[in-house]
C-alpha cells in the first residue's frame, strides 16, 4: 500500500468519531426525567400513619411554601449539613430546603406520614406540584450527588 492511501484512511478513522462528537452536540438532546413516586397512590405507609387514598398522590398544598422545589430534611447530623450546604452552593437559591426536627411531636407526625417516608431515607425532594420526586440518605455522598443532578433536572423543568 501506498503512503497516500495510508495517511487517507487515518484521516478518515480519526475524521469520522469527530464528525459524529460535532453532530451529536450539535443536534442532540441530552434530557433526563426524574420519576414521580405515588403515581397510583402509596402503596405502603409508615406504621401508625392513616393511609391517605389519592392517585395520583401528592403533598398538601399547606407543606409546599411557595412554587419552587422543596427539600424536606429530617436529620441534622454534621455529614448531613455539610452535604445539604454542597446541595445547594450546586443548585442556588431556587431550592427550598425545609428542617424537620421532630417526627414525634404533634403535627410533624403528619408530615412524615405525608412524606411517606421511612428508614433509611432522611431527605425528600418534592415539586412545585407536590409530587414526591425522591427519597435520599443525605449521609452519603453518593446520594448527595443524586440529589444534586436531580435537582438541577427538576429546576431546568420548572
Amino acid at each position: 500500500m501506498s503512503k497516500k492511501l495510508i495517511v487517507i484512511i487515518l484521516l478518515v478513522i480519526l475524521l469520522v468519531p469527530g464528525l459524529v462528537f460535532v453532530f451529536l452536540r450539535v443536534f442532540g438532546k441530552n434530557e433526563f426525567d426524574i420519576p414521580v413516586y405515588h403515581t397510583e397512590g402509596v402503596a405502603v405507609w409508615p406504621a401508625g400513619c392513616v393511609p391517605i387514598i389519592a392517585r395520583p398522590y401528592r403533598l398538601a398544598g399547606a407543606w409546599l411554601e411557595d412554587r419552587s422545589p422543596t427539600l424536606f430534611l429530617t436529620a441534622g447530623s454534621a455529614s448531613i449539613v455539610a452535604n445539604v450546604a454542597r446541595v445547594t452552593d450546586q443548585t442556588g437559591d431556587e431550592l427550598h430546603p425545609v428542617y424537620v426536627t421532630d417526627f414525634d411531636s404533634v403535627g410533624q407526625n403528619d408530615l412524615r406520614c405525608q412524606l411517606a417516608l421511612e428508614k433509611p431515607w432522611n431527605t425528600v425532594l418534592v415539586d412545585p406540584e407536590g409530587q414526591i420526586r425522591g427519597y435520599y440518605e443525605l449521609s452519603t455522598r453518593e446520594e448527595t450527588d443524586r440529589l444534586i443532578m436531580e435537582v438541577k433536572i427538576l429546576l431546568k423543568r420548572y
